[in-house]
Parts: structure tokens; sequence; C-alpha cells
């Protein structure tokens, strides 16, 4: 990859978790993309990515005009947003309204700098700060990031690292106001040169200084989050330019003459609107341990570099539970349940009751969460991969109690207390999880390696369900957080298991739709236990029917969709946003029906509100509830006809 545009990037397209049951428009032809590219008219070019260069100083948004700098603003409105409710819309139509306003021939170049790393992955606020004791009071109502206060007190508030830009909207909005946009996009492997290790305030340093594995899971969402946002715009101008040290270490890694993906320095300063950046100014930061092999190799760098902004590389499976020429050799399987949170991790835990060993998962929560918060983790994370190994390696002599071969990783109950490792997990070894989740995840490409050194054969079952759905079930139903930083989180969380899946063998991989599941049980159950080699008239394979149908029997007649009702049109415009939903699921959240029954919900919520602290009984309150429930939904059908007949008039 040297300069390259978006539409490179768009060659292949997978059904997103959001997105189940829609069915996607064509994209925008190239021809409407080149007319786009080549209108005339103002242009906004962002200098973004995961590292920032040494031109974040010389690109000073103060010195351009006052509508660029109005657009600046807006923009980092709408990006520090945390707010549900109508905080975002406003700050949506304040970026519309700043881009409307831009004159043909304004040229807006912005960049971070080194009082705002506004343009990174994730947003480093005020880098150049020390924390001090007002910046202290300023993390304690927010006013840090620059955004509104007065958020209601929840169990997840938003830090930084839930910030980035969102470039797929930024693009959108351009679109609308007639405004070119174009992305230079650096990225790299090293964490010490990383836009975030450059955040001033010692609660990042201070917690992770010598935590380098949670600073190698941070930059890792990072990059996922990035290469899912540039393979979801339709015309922006995209070069991707790759800092020369991952160049190296890439060259190093694999033994081969790797492609730099860094286009020149004469095409990047003509793109930056500044032919007279030199090649200097265009670099990234550089640190001693870079391209430190003995260091890269033993981390989660070839994870990172399997990113398809790098190499793009897939992970071959080898092993299979039938390819062993000993007769009397069973190979293992060893199944890894992956899935945002909220899409069935509970319902999978019955299925792999007991088959599990204690020692595997304490070995796994060494691996995964403890030896990842020690001090010097670098260090201490390397003997707990390989303890990992060897205990995998000791399953080809280990039988479950049912004389199978089969073990699951996650989603079991041994004991109290077990880690479902959904992405993110919140468990009690998610020792940020108050503070930054998304370093809260899993790197199944790491673990798949772990799995094929082991001998073992590696399955992974994909749960997927709506996005939204998953994001109402962990806010709105059972209170992780707010409907902002959920949708942030799981969003973050569904593009590093997307990419993670796109870096693996196919073979290693069957995806379900947890509707499909609890829906359609004969129908799902044979590929499930044909994907984790079980024979379907054991007495496990009957088990995992029996378990299916109970499912079908409690959840099968549920509606499925109505995690739509209970969404304000607010928050729909966030997590519609935040997610990139296409046009249809956004027009199937907008019918007439679901527009009455989430009328009807709000006027039901509000009631209850308003009366439970009258010292009423639960069913007198239940009672009102419903009479403004009802009203609601009376009168949202009156006006829906109004309207309609106006229309016809």
């Amino acid at each position: 990859m040297n300069a390259w545009h978006a539409s490179q990037l768009l060659a292949e397209e997978e059904e997103e978790a959001g997105m189940a049951g829609t069915q996607k428009k064509a994209r925008n032809s190239p021809g409407d993309v080149q007319a786009y590219r080549r209108q005339e008219g103002p242009v906004l070019t962002v200098l973004t990515g995961t590292h920032a260069t040494n031109a974040s100083n010389t690109l000073q948004v103060s010195s351009q005009s006052v509508k660029c700098q109005a657009v600046n603003e807006a923009m980092r409105g709408l990006w520090t947003q945390f707010s549900d409710g109508l905080h975002y819309v406003k700050a949506k139509e304040a970026l519309i309204s700043a881009l409307s306003k831009l004159d043909p021939t304004d040229r807006c170049t912005f960049s971070s700098t080194a009082r705002n790393y506004q343009y990174t992955f994730p947003m480093a606020i005020k880098p150049s700060q020390r924390c001090s004791l007002q910046v202290a009071r300023e993390l304690a109502n927010r006013k840090y990031l620059m955004g509104p206060t007065g958020e209601p007190a929840t169990r997840i508030t938003v830090p930084w690292f839930l910030l980035r830009p969102d470039l797929v909207t930024l693009e959108r909005l351009c679109h609308k106001t007639g405004v070119r946009v174009r992305y230079l996009v650096t990225v790299g492997h090293d964490t010490a040169t990383a836009a975030f290790s450059n955040e001033g305030c010692p609660r990042f340093n201070t917690l992770l200084a010598k935590r380098g594995v949670y600073k190698e899971i941070l930059l890792l969402v990072a990059l996922s989050d990035l290469s899912h946002q540039l393979g979801k715009l339709q015309y922006a101008e995209v070069i991707v330019s790759e800092c020369r040290a991952t160049s190296r270490v890439k060259r190093l890694l694999h033994d081969s003459r790797l492609e730099t993906s860094s286009a020149s320095a004469r095409v990047r300063a003509k793109f930056l609107n500044n032919e007279e950046l030199s090649e200097p100014a265009l670099k990234c930061f550089r640190s001693p341990i870079g391209d430190r092999l003995d260091v890269v190799s033993k981390s989660h760098v070839p994870s990172i570099l399997a990113n398809e902004l790098f190499l793009g590389e897939k992970l071959k499976k080898t092993v299979f539970a039938g390819s062993s020429t000993d007769p009397d050799t069973k190979i293992p399987t060893v199944v890894f349940v992956a899935g945002v949170e909220g899409s069935g991790h509970h319902m999978m835990s019955t299925l792999g009751r007991k088959h599990t060993t204690r020692e595997l998962y304490d070995t796994l929560t060494d691996y995964l969460a403890d030896s990842r918060w020690r001090d010097d983790s670098l260090e201490e994370h390397g003997p707990a991969r390989e303890r990992l190994v060897n205990v995998l390696r000791g399953l080809h002599n280990t039988n479950t109690s049912d004389g199978s071969k089969l073990f699951f990783l996650n989603t079991v109950f041994t004991e109290a207390a077990v880690n479902m490792y959904s992405y993110p997990w919140g468990g009690p070894r998610c020792y940020m999880k108050k503070f930054a989740r998304p370093i809260c995840n899993i790197d199944l490409y790491e673990l798949v390696k772990i799995g094929e050194e082991a001998g073992v054969d590696f399955r992974v079952v994909v749960l997927r369900r709506a996005l939204g759905a998953a994001i109402v079930s962990s806010s709105i139903n059972r209170n992780f957080g707010t409907v902002n930083s959920q949708t942030r989180s799981l969003g973050m969380s569904w593009s590093l298991l997307r990419e993670s899946l796109r870096s693996i063998d196919d073979a290693f991989i069957e995806q379900f739709n947890y509707e499909d599941l609890i829906k359609q049980p004969l129908e799902e159950c044979p590929r499930l236990v044909k994907h984790l080699n079980v024979d379907p008239e054991s007495p496990l394979g009957q088990h995992f029917n029996e378990t299916l149908m109970q499912s079908y029997l409690e959840f099968g007649k549920k509606n499925t969709d109505s995690w739509k009702v209970k969404l304000t049109d607010n928050q729909f415009t966030l997590i519609s946003d935040m997610l990139y939903f296409p046009e249809e699921l956004i027009d199937d959240f907008n019918t007439e029906e679901a527009i009455i029954l989430r009328a009807g919900r709000a006027a039901k919520v509000a009631a209850e509100v308003a009366n439970s602290g009258k010292g009423l009984s639960d069913e007198e309150v239940a009672r009102l509830a419903l009479i403004a429930q009802n009203n609601a939904i009376a009168k949202a059908r009156a006006d829906l006809a109004s309207k309609s007949a106006d229309s016809a008039s």
C-alpha cells in the first residue's frame, strides 16, 4: 500500500452485526465518487491515525480562517460528546452549520497539536498539560473532555479511551454540505510512540507505565476501530502512511522485502495543502524499543501487524481433530466463544458446562488478565503465554467427565465469579473496568496461534446479535453503563473482533446469530455440533439439542426487535452514527408502528418516575403508567394520521 484511496478498502464488505436482517443498497458508483472528489468548493483535510508525526506541531488550527476554526470547535464538540440525549443531536447540528458556512475557497487542514490530540485514535486530550489538582477536579466533572457536564452518575463513565474521531459521520456530513473531505492516516506498531502515550496526565502513565501489554491491547483496539471506519468510507480520499520503524519490524519478523505503505513526503505534503513540509516533519516519533525483536516478537505486535492496514495475512489452520495418523490418539477440540457483551454468552455457558479443567481456566485467566496487570507485564506475559501453551498440550492426555475431548475456554460455570470473556469482559479480573473497558478485550489472533502451537483443534464460535440490541441489553436493561458509553465500548469491541476474524483462516470459525439460535434450534444445532466435532447422537450432542430447545421455549417467542422501542429518537441517532447503520435500518427504526410504540414507552417511563415518590403503591404507579402509555399511543396515532392527511391533500 503506497498512496491509495478509500475505494480500495471497499473491495470486500461483510454483513455487520448491527445490520442483521437488512438488505444493503449498492455502494456509490465510481463515477459518483470521482465527481465528488473533483467538485469545486471547500476542502477539509484531516491528519489522523494512531500515531502523530512531527507535522502535528506545524499545522496549527489557529493560523487558519475563522470559519475553519469554527469547524474545528464543532468537530471537537461532537467527538467528545458523551450525553445520551439531545446534546449529541445539537452538537451534530452545530457541525453541520459550521460546515455549511465554509467559503468555496476555504482549505481547512486539521491535525493534533502540542495542546490537543483530538484527531488521534484514541483521542488524547491536552497532552502537554500535567495532572494538577485543578485538572483532577476537571476529570471529576468531565470538563477535561471539553464536553457538557451533568451526565447522571453511572457505573461506567466515558473516559478518553472511548473517545475517537468519527471519520464516517464526518464524511457523511461533509457530503451533505458540499465539502470535500480527505484523510491522511498515520499508523504504527510501537506503543511508546502512539499518540495516547503522549497524554500528559499521569492518570494514564501512572496506571500503565510498566503495563506494556495493556498498551498493546489498547493500540490493537484503536487500529481495529480505525480500519473498520476506513472500510466504511464511500467518498473521502485517503492516504495511509506507515511509520518507518513499523516497516522495518515487518521485514524483520517476516524475513521478506515487504513494501512500506508510506506515501512519499511530497505526496503527503501536497495532500495537506502544504508543499513546504519536509520528510522529517512527516516522520513518526521514534522510541528505543520500537524495533527490538526480543520485545515485539513475544507480545501482541504480531497481531497488530496482522491488521489489514499492515500485512492483512490470514493465519492458516493446520490442526484438525481427525488428522492424527495414530488411531489411538485423539486430538482435543478447544472452543472459544467470541461475541460482544450481551450477545448470548450466558446461554452458551450451559452448553460447555463441565467441559473444562480448573487448571485450564486459571491459566487462561492468568494469561488474559492477571499477567497484563502486573508491573513489567511484557516480561510477565511471555511466561504466562508459555504456561497456557503447555496446559493446552496437556489436554491430549485429558478427558472430560463424559469421556469426550471437547474443552471450552470460556462461558463455563466452574465456580462462582467465572469470567466469560466477552468483548469486552467486565468480570472480577477486568481491573480497569471502571476506567477503560476497551483494554479488557481478547486478542483472538494470538489465542488461535497459541492453540495451533499446542497442537489442538482450535474452534471459534462467533455469536452475533444486532449491536443495537446488545447495547440496549447492557445499558438500559442491565445498567452496565449509559447508552453512549456502551455504544462506544461495544462498537470498538466489535471492530476488534471483526478484524481478528478477518486475520484467521475461515476453517477456525463458525458464526451464529443469537436470534437464530433461540428461534430455530433444530436448524442451528446441527451446524454447531458439526463445527465442534461432536457426534449429534452422543450424550453431548443430545445435551446441546436439549439446551437450545429450552432456550427456544423460554425466549423463542419474544420480539427480537423490541430494543428499537426502548430507545429515544436521539439515542438512536447517536447509535446509528457511531455504528454506521445503513439507511435501511434507520428507515426500519422510523416506521409508524415503531414511532407509536416508542411514544407509549417514553410516556410510561416518565409516569413511573413522576409517581414513584408520591407514596403510592406499586400497583397504583403501574396503573397510572399504563394510562399514560395508552394516552400517548392514542395521541401518536392521531398525530401520524393527521400528518398523512395533510400530505395527501
